[in-house]
């Protein structure tokens, strides 16, 4: 064989050789790479949960005061309209209250000034 022939097949080897050994080196890399990838990715995604469920607590406190403060809103306009009603009956009481004044009035003397009523 001549030497450049032995010389081709020497580098060869030591290039096989080489990539035996830097493959397995490399792959373990790119396993250890997507593990932390992957580590971080679950971190990722334990933060985003808390934050969500904080998000959803939040709303669900915002959602229950608006429904105390929509009560509360209603629970007065109900009492504002039953004094309302309280004050009408009081002014219809009133108001007969006159009428039957004013019909004792005509009763007992028929020539008062009619212009009062």
């Amino acid at each position: 064989m001549s030497t450049w022939l032995i010389v081709v097949i020497v580098v060869v080897v030591v290039v096989l050789i080489a990539l035996a050994l830097l493959v397995p080196m490399l792959r373990r890399k790119a396993v250890e790479r997507r593990q932390q990838q992957a580590e971080q990715h679950l971190v990722n995604s334990r933060n985003a949960s808390v934050q969500a469920e904080r998000e959803r607590a939040a709303a669900e406190e915002q959602v229950a005061a608006a429904r105390r403060e929509r009560a509360e809103v209603e629970q007065r306009a109900a009492d504002a309209e039953r004094a309302a009603q309280d004050r009408a009956a009081e002014a219809d009481r009133l108001a007969e209250q006159a009428r039957m004044h004013q019909e004792k009035a005509a009763k007992l003397n028929p020539e008062l000034d009619q212009s009062d009523r």
